[in-house]
């Protein structure tokens, strides 16, 4: 009777503990990032951090070649200059000098802490892979891909234990370019968050979603989408169209749940 007693105890702990394990996935539809895939990585702790790269292939925005780029901690990549302490973000469009590329422009220094990172790569499967999304979601051009950059902000260490992940991959080749913008979990948070891109001037934006008070609405992202895949959003960059891409069909896609 007592081995009986202790196996049962030992049987209850073990079942107790599997039950409190929870992991955590990346969405399918990011691209390969972290440290185990070569990313150049920065930790964020709260020191208004940022990376300088220098591109290994100009990268065109709108007609403008540029030749590198700054990764700031805020969620935001800019050209000119570092802006990681801008905050709140500007709405865009925002009539100013400088050109952004936002997949999640918010005070994230201040949410937790967490990590981004990046890499460029010109050969492999990351540009096959690239090249299959855009022929897929931008067909008749024959693109292929010669250059992609992958930018990950993966804040999930937040100081509520919830994640916020997403990502931005820029993509060139044949004198085009592209940016993609994926996004996973994304735990709603206090300050104002801002999606999308905007020019030098705003002759060419894109808001995806703006709240100029707080961020509690941003998990609806991973919900949003303009190509029919949840959580992913695809633009055509290198030349200005002379308007506001809000014009064009955007399709939102929305979940319903039958009871």
């Amino acid at each position: 009777m007592r081995y009986l007693i202790v196996f049962v105890f030992v049987f209850i702990l073990s079942e107790t503990t599997t039950s409190t394990t929870t992991i955590s996935t990346t969405p399918a539809i990011f691209y390969p990032f972290g440290t185990d895939e070569g990313d150049t990585e920065i930790i964020e702790t709260g020191s208004e951090t940022y990376g300088f790269v220098t591109f290994s292939t100009p990268f065109v925005y709108f007609g403008r070649k540029y030749n590198s780029t700054y990764v700031n901690n805020n969620g935001l990549i800019t050209f000119n200059q570092p802006l990681p302490e801008a905050h709140p973000p500007y709405p865009f469009p925002t009539y100013g000098n400088e050109d952004y590329i936002a997949p999640l422009w918010s005070e994230l220094d201040d949410v937790g802490i967490g990590r981004y990172s990046y890499q460029q790569y010109t050969s492999g499967s990351v540009l096959t892979h690239a090249t299959q999304d855009i022929n897929q979601y931008f067909p008749g051009r024959g693109f292929s891909a010669s250059w992609v950059f992958v930018v990950t902000w993966d804040y999930v260490l937040t100081w509520d234990m919830n994640a916020i992940t997403f990502q931005a991959v820029l993509i060139s080749g044949g004198g085009f370019s592209f940016i993609l913008m994926h996004y996973g979990d994304c735990a709603g948070e206090q300050y104002a968050a801002q999606a999308g891109y905007d020019t030098i001037g705003s002759t060419d934006y894109y808001q995806i979603h703006h709240n100029p008070n707080d961020g509690y609405s941003i998990p609806i992202l991973n919900t949003l989408t303009n190509v029919g895949v949840l959580g992913r959003w695809a633009f055509l960059v290198n030349n200005g169209s002379g308007r506001n891409q809000n014009d064009v069909l955007l399709l939102t896609v929305c979940l319903y749940h039958v009871l």
